[in-house]
């Protein structure tokens, strides 16, 4: 019996047109905050909460 497509073969599946990677607004928007949060703490020297 053979595992599921694991999580790393994902990406190059899609990039063959073998299935399709699907990239949320509401993931994309949380990415963000993280990034933007990162950026404060750097300039603060301390945490940002998220």
């Amino acid at each position: 019996m053979r595992a599921s497509t694991s999580w790393r073969q994902k990406p190059f599946r899609a990039a063959k047109g073998e299935a399709e990677e699907v990239v949320t607004l509401e993931s994309s928007v949380n990415n963000q905050k993280l990034i933007d949060a990162i950026y404060r703490a750097s300039e603060r020297d301390g945490w940002e909460p998220v």
